[in-house]
């Protein structure tokens, strides 16, 4: 956690100009958060800086992050998709058949 933008230096605004922040979850409230967001926001975009403003959104991201880690994710396009899914229905019907 960092301190408001006028509260003093290195402030959020210095560390991503020195390339040492690699995600900004900020959840700005009040009159001054307010102008610090738009600080904040201008560079996250100038520094391509991945940002949200939410907890919830903090927390998909989170979510997002142990996917990929913890899977061999690819890359498959919809036919793909819609192939493997017509598969498995098949499959599923093959073996409810089978049962009965």
């Amino acid at each position: 956690m960092l301190p408001k933008i006028a509260e003093g230096r290195p402030n959020v605004l210095d560390l991503m100009k020195d390339g040492k922040i690699q995600m900004v979850i900020n959840t700005p409230s009040g009159r001054i958060p307010r102008q610090d967001e738009v600080k904040i926001r201008s560079q996250v975009i100038l520094y391509n800086i991945p940002y949200t403003t939410t907890i919830s959104g903090a927390q998909a991201t989170v979510n997002g992050i142990e996917a990929l880690l913890k899977k061999d994710l690819e890359v498959k396009s919809i036919q793909q998709y819609h192939k493997q899914i017509k598969s498995k229905i098949q499959n599923l019907k093959s073996k409810k058949n089978g049962k009965n």
